[in-house]
């Protein structure tokens, strides 16, 4: 307990600082004061528990220090020392709440020590009474809106007809509105268990999305309502931001105008909905989604020609092609902005059957490949049809890297690295060298070829020939083509080089190789 001792004689300052051992009985001396002025400033630092004050003195008195006390906090006790012709004054700090006097005259450490103890006692008895009754309100305010929570949640499950929810929700003269937060953040974030002011419900509708129904306490203009609902999605945001799994758009917070029906309740769901949906396409993009338009997405369109040159892509090993469809497929999505759950679904069957026509083709252990990216959860938590575009475009690249003995990000972690596999990978059949690499990867070419012989224990050059050679014997296998015609194709500019390096990597000529596998 933090004591104040304010008196105007330094005399009785030091007596009372000296007549008891504060640390022994476990108080704190804080301060002391000459006049209720700079006492007040003391106590409106919030440190002070117990004040120990004169009744006369110059420029504030004890008893105006008491009311202007009173006016800051009520969880200080006090104790006035007063002189044998102060009764008067006693009384009416007793009146104001003292809670105890002494005179100064008769003072004994025993009995200050005894007061200022009781004094701290009651004190403490209070304060855990008060946070007692608080954690009993909170009970019940969480108990209720449990239930109503509930109660809301089978009344847009089921649509049906709830007595309870009704009364609760609509037969008071409340203004009711809802957020919806939306996103894969939202999994990880469990709403109901937040404490939010003036929420009275709050639902799971689906894997990504919370539905959060608030009161304003009295019916407001749209206006108005909508600028207390747009104040609660940015308090809300903030909360997201914060989130150590946020990324700058993986969240979304829909804003719904007044709710005074339950048939408005229940439209509210889709009313969310339709903004996630416009906002997928939007431009620029939002966290805080409040509008909505008529249009709410242009059918189902999607590109399944598209998708269909690709999968041929894919079995001819037609790098080029399978971009090139890749850029059509997206650039589709784009334009025709098909309802996204629609999207998503042929996204992930799109993956699938790439995958599938991969694996027919000799791409090697497609695991790490298909726990990456083959999953429609994953694609969910695109919020923005750029992000998917994106995703996809690199899934493909990814993809394409499997064609030659794992994707980059199963050999190394390493940001430049990756790129340089990806670019060799993409481009071997063409007359490509070290320096080609350094400048896509934007790096020094002796820097990337020094952290690349580090990092993968081979040269640029030599990995760069592991990828032609492998190439050149799906081909030889195939039988379809000639030698050099072979040796064309995957990047050496004339025969005998490319033979020498065959035999070198592979231990036999092309034409054994050929011959062996006829």
């Amino acid at each position: 307990m933090n004591i104040l001792i304010v008196d105007d004689e330094p005399i009785i300052r030091i007596g009372l600082k000296t007549l008891i051992d504060w640390d022994k009985h476990g108080l704190n001396l804080l301060n002391e004061a000459s006049n209720g002025i700079e006492a007040l400033e003391i106590i409106q630092s919030g440190q002070v528990d117990i004040l120990i004050t004169d009744i006369r003195m110059p420029l504030m008195d004890g008893l105006e220090l008491i009311r202007r006390t009173n006016l800051f906090t009520k969880d200080i006790k006090i104790l006035v020392l007063s002189c044998l012709d102060d009764f008067s004054y006693v009384k009416e700090a007793m009146k104001l709440g003292a809670r105890d006097y002494i005179l100064k005259p008769t003072m004994e450490p025993e009995e200050l020590l005894t007061i200022i103890q009781h004094l701290a006692i009651t004190l403490q008895e209070e304060r855990t009474a008060r946070q007692q009754l608080i954690l009993w309100h909170n009970e019940m305010e969480q108990s209720r809106q449990f239930q109503l929570s509930a109660r809301v949640s089978s009344f847009l499950r089921d649509n049906m007809a709830d007595t309870k929810a009704i009364e609760e929700l609509f037969i008071r003269e409340n203004g009711l509105y809802s957020l919806m937060v939306y996103g894969p953040l939202s999994i990880n974030m469990p709403m109901d268990s937040l404490e939010f002011q003036d929420c009275i419900a709050v639902t799971r509708l689906q894997s990504q999305a919370w539905f959060l129904l608030f009161s304003s306490g009295q019916r407001y203009s749209q206006a108005e309502q909508h600028k207390l609902a747009f104040s609660k999605a940015q308090e809300i945001a903030a909360m997201m931001r914060s989130h150590p799994a946020s990324t700058p758009m993986n969240w979304l917070i829909c804003i719904g105008p007044n709710i005074s029906t339950p048939e408005e309740l229940i439209q509210r769901i889709s009313y969310h909905q339709s903004q996630v949906q416009q906002q997928y396409y939007a431009v620029p993009r939002e966290h805080i989604v409040w509008h909505r338009s008529g249009e709410t997405g242009r059918g189902i369109i999607l590109p399944y020609e598209h998708r269909n040159d690709l999968l041929r892509a894919v079995s001819n090993n037609n790098p080029e092609a399978i971009f090139h469809c890749t850029d059509q497929i997206t650039q589709a999505f784009a334009g025709f902005q098909p309802e996204v759950a629609k999207l998503q679904a042929f996204v992930f069957e799109t993956l699938s059957l790439a995958v599938s026509y991969a694996g027919e083709q000799g791409y090697s252990d497609l695991e790490p490949f298909i726990r990456q990216y083959v999953s429609l959860e994953k694609i969910q938590e695109f919020l923005h049809i750029v992000d998917l575009n994106s995703w996809m475009v690199e899934a493909m690249q990814e993809l394409w890297g499997y064609r030659f003995g794992g994707g980059a990000s199963a050999v190394s972690d390493n940001h430049f690295i990756k790129k340089a596999l990806k670019y060799m990978k993409l481009n071997f059949n063409k007359n490509i060298g070290t320096t080609d690499i350094s400048d896509y990867v934007k790096l020094s070419r002796s820097y990337l070829s020094d952290l690349y012989s580090k990092e993968m224990n081979e040269s640029l050059t030599e990995t760069l020939a592991h990828i032609r050679i492998d190439e050149a014997k799906k081909k030889l296998r195939s039988g379809e083509k000639k030698i050099y015609e072979i040796a064309a194709e995957v990047g050496f500019t004339d025969s005998k080089t490319f033979a020498k390096t065959f035999k070198k990597i592979v231990g036999c000529s092309p034409k054994e190789y050929d011959l062996q596998n006829k």
